[in-house]
């Protein structure tokens, strides 16, 4: 969950894939500026498992995984 005070430090959130691995985007782009995620359990939320994209045809969802991996490799550098 992100709140009003991301928006108004970032202006938005960058994720440079189409839904897919925005939550490491989201990590970096707070470490980058010396900031961290936070966790409380006191809030509750309901994560629908790819409910957006529940109606896309599975190659064309293979196809923007793929695409999204390959970005996601760029900033992740696994193996050196």
């Amino acid at each position: 969950m992100i709140g009003p005070k991301f928006f108004q430090h970032f202006g938005e959130l960058w994720a440079p894939t189409f839904l897919m691995g925005e939550e490491y985007f989201l990590s970096k782009q707070l470490s980058d500026q010396g900031m961290q995620t936070y966790y409380t359990p006191e809030i509750r939320l309901t994560h629908c498992c790819h409910g957006s994209l529940h109606s896309v045809p599975s190659r064309k969802l293979w196809q923007l995984a793929r695409e999204a991996h390959k970005v996601y490799r760029r900033y992740v550098k696994v193996f050196n």
